[in-house]
């Protein structure tokens, strides 16, 4: 299996972590769940080529964390939605 190949597995698992979690998600805390000669950031760098710009969400830093979020664009059209429904 070539490096990319593991980086795209450490990677599922690193978004479903952020994905499920209510809160940011700590650096330190998905290093956790990779092997020590594994940089997170190299995984999180895979993790964002899933998130382009013609999708809903995108993956954001928050302080040292991580967590997926409403793509501004997105959010303004949904809280105008918001607006005329109520």
């Amino acid at each position: 299996m070539s490096n990319f190949d593991l980086l795209v597995e450490y990677a599922a698992t690193l978004e479903a972590l952020v994905f499920a979690s209510d809160k940011p998600v700590r650096e330190r805390e998905l290093q956790h769940h990779l092997p020590s000669d594994v940089n997170v950031e190299d995984v999180i760098s895979v993790v964002m080529q899933r998130y382009d710009a013609s999708g809903g969400v995108e993956l954001c830093r928050v302080e040292d964390g991580w967590a997926f979020r409403t793509r501004p664009a997105v959010a303004e059209r949904l809280q105008q939605y918001k607006t005329t429904r109520l």
